[in-house]
């Protein structure tokens, strides 16, 4: 019986530590329709991790894996319970239930500045890593898990586009964004 408990839970989580993206698109598919149902916020953040194939190329695979271990370590420690963290192909994906905009790009910030104080030992490099992330509130109750992601994966281009290592989101048209922790 533990067995089968070990498999179900190695097949929920991806090698960094956050959770496969079959299992997060699954609960991220429930919550939507929960968050529709009750016409409570929810709230999702899209991260890529800045520069990762430059780690990989210079550094090592196995330094990029740490990198992006550590990168989830620090996640998991800046959100709540309540929330969740996911891979989706390349990219990240953290789902923040009853959670509106602003308290979300707050947890956008804390990651930011929590990730630049955190290094991953690899051999004889300590390597700190940058982030890229998108905010979105799922406002609109006609949106889909698909749209809600890809909203905040375009929010997440955004802030790759004007620099790295920040966070961006959109209120009322208005592009707000966080250099590490520094509201522009």
């Amino acid at each position: 019986m533990n067995e089968s408990h070990n498999s179900d839970e190695s097949e929920r989580r991806s090698p960094t530590g956050a959770m496969s993206q079959h299992h997060f698109l699954d609960i991220a598919k429930a919550e939507v329709a929960r968050a529709k149902r009750h016409r409570n916020p929810l709230s999702c953040l899209v991260i890529e991790v800045d520069h990762l194939k430059s780690i990989d190329d210079t550094q090592g695979v196995a330094a990029g894996d740490l990198v992006l271990q550590q990168f989830v370590s620090v996640c998991k420690a800046t959100i709540r319970a309540s929330d969740y963290i996911g891979r989706i192909g390349d990219e990240f994906a953290i789902l923040l239930p009853e959670t509106p905009l602003l308290s979300a790009f707050a947890v956008a910030e804390r990651i930011l500045a929590n990730l630049a104080a955190a290094t991953a030992d690899a051999s004889q490099h300590k390597l700190t890593a940058t982030t890229s992330i998108g905010v979105v509130e799922y406002a609109d109750q006609t949106w889909s898990l698909d749209h809600l992601l890809q909203a905040a994966g375009a929010a997440m281009h955004d802030a790759r586009q004007n620099g790295s290592n920040q966070a961006v989101c959109y209120l009322d048209d208005l592009q707000v964004t966080s250099v590490s922790g520094t509201i522009n």
